[in-house]
């Protein structure tokens, strides 16, 4: 069997569809000289490494090499979408008694009180315009911290 070794330049985790529905969760080994690798003997994780979109990109096949024993490192997660099996987290929607809601909220040391409520930061999303975000960066000072690119050019980006 062909040990495939493929190497990315910084630390990276992707899902890729291996057929039937079923995703692999890939999760590259971080290395101390920079970067990250993952390595395996299964052909079938090989094929769908190979042929996702960003291989060449994101990540390339670094070697291969003849080996006697199959390996997979670090492990590999996968998930089916039919049984929501794997490393997915799934909602259940509870019906809770106000002495339930109550007993929950102390187990994870959630505020119960109006009192305890005061000091909450809440956040919600917005939606800026242009000349929001452009004061938004002038009142942090991001332009000295950071090159500002505009929407396009990030749009571009993401769309790679």
């Amino acid at each position: 069997m062909t040990l495939k070794t493929y190497k990315a330049k910084s630390s990276l985790s992707l899902s890729v569809p291996v057929g039937n529905g079923t995703t692999a969760y890939v999760s590259f080994a971080t290395q101390v000289n920079g970067g990250s690798v993952f390595k395996t003997t299964d052909t079938t994780l090989q094929s769908a490494l190979e042929s996702y979109n960003k291989f060449g990109k994101l990540y390339v096949l670094d070697s291969a090499a003849t080996v006697s024993t199959a390996l997979t490192y670090p492990n590999v997660s996968y998930s089916d979408k039919e049984s929501s099996t794997g490393n997915v987290l799934t909602f259940t929607q509870q019906s809770l008694t106000e002495q339930e809601k109550q007993q929950a909220r102390h187990n994870i040391g959630a505020a119960t009180e109006p009192a305890e409520l005061e000091n909450v930061l809440r956040y919600s999303s917005q939606v800026l315009t242009t000349i929001q975000k452009d004061q938004a960066r002038q009142n942090i000072n991001a332009e000295e911290y950071s090159e500002i690119i505009t929407d396009e050019e990030m749009d571009a980006v993401l769309a790679e």
